[in-house]
């Protein structure tokens, strides 16, 4: 279905495609957009043959910056999952339309305002591809593909690496067992010297979230501050002399299991070892667990080619930075020698 102000100069060759249709309205009206069908839509795109004509850079993607937040705003009004995707001239632009999808996942309930705008600011202070809506495949730019072919122009090397890298085999691996990888740079190491592959992207689950070290040592003093408390509290005698059963039960409890909170069991166990955990174990852990958007620890389900993508959604996370940290339900793009069988 396209919905478009006049009926497009290509129009009759995508009709001879089949189940075209179009919508001859103004795209930045609600009521053409309903009219589309955007409720029932599985996916939006919102695509400009040309840029606005401003003297202004912010305001060349305007029209589309608002057309996305007009569709945000709908699929959300109805219960949609539908992606919205979107085309844009200027780099400098994205932050205007990654606030349209923070807003759009926004939960009122679990956060103040002064906590989500400092989110949303940390967002969209991020280079270009490293915003979550580029990550998720949601928003392009034309500049990319401009710079790529003026870089080729005085570096001729990058036309055949791109060559090679078309012609090479890709294949999906999940995270390997035994890896001991805290970040994608350690993982690349892994890969390249001892499997002979080459990670290209994550395809990470929508759901989870990583965590870092900083947040390891808040758990553990907070384990810390719990233990002492504890062994502080004044013990209440019977009146035989004798530790009443209420000053038993406020004396430190036992050992949290892995099985309760993975996270808190692993921050007391550092607290035996003066508050350190050795790499290997961290990197053991995150291959075990994974931590949901909700802050709970669950077992790490890896990815598998028999995964149902209706039941659990990913995005690939292309070219992550060195010290980008892993997940255990991580998926891994990877390059494949041309002479190594995929299997």
């Amino acid at each position: 279905m396209l919905i478009a102000a006049a009926v497009p100069l290509d129009w009759a060759e995508a009709q001879a495609e089949g189940e075209v249709y179009i919508v001859t309205a103004p795209p930045l009206s609600s009521v053409s957009l309903m009219r589309g069908g955007i409720q029932q839509a599985s996916a939006v795109v919102i695509h400009q043959v040309c840029a606005a004509d401003a003297s202004d850079p912010s305001a060349v993607d305007a029209e589309t910056i608002f057309a996305c937040h007009l569709a945000d705003s709908m699929v959300k009004a109805a219960g949609s999952s539908a992606p919205v995707i979107c085309d844009l001239m200027l780099e400098r632009n994205a932050p205007f339309i990654s606030q349209s999808m923070q807003l759009r996942d926004k939960d009122k309930d679990k956060t103040d305002d002064d906590e989500e705008n400092l989110k949303l600011n940390e967002e969209n202070s991020l280079p270009f591809i490293m915003q979550k809506r580029f990550v998720h495949g949601k928003m392009f730019t034309s500049t990319l593909s401009i710079s790529l072919a003026a870089n080729m122009l005085y570096n001729r090397g990058l036309a055949s690496i791109f060559r090679s890298m078309m012609r090479a085999p890709y294949v999906i691996l999940p995270m390997p067992d035994g890896a001991r990888c805290n970040t994608f740079g350690e993982l690349a190491k892994f890969l390249v010297r001892k499997k002979n592959r080459l990670p290209m992207a994550l395809v990470r689950r929508n759901d989870v979230v990583t965590w870092d070290e900083e947040e390891l040592e808040d758990e553990i003093q907070r384990q810390s501050d719990l233990a002492a408390t504890k062994s502080a509290k004044p013990a209440v005698a019977d009146d035989h002399g004798k530790p009443s059963e209420a000053a038993i039960a406020a004396l430190p409890d036992a050992p949290i299991s892995f099985a309760d909170n993975p996270f808190a069991a692993l921050a007391q166990s550092a607290l035996v070892s003066e508050a350190f955990v050795q790499p290997a174990r961290l990197a053991d852990f995150r291959e075990r667990y994974s931590k949901r958007m909700d802050g709970v620890f669950v077992p790490a389900v890896k990815w598998s080619p028999g995964e149902s993508p209706m039941h659990i959604q990913r995005h690939m996370y292309t070219m992550p930075e060195g010290d980008c940290l892993l997940d255990g339900t991580d998926g891994l793009l990877c390059i494949m020698p041309p002479d190594i069988p995929l299997g």
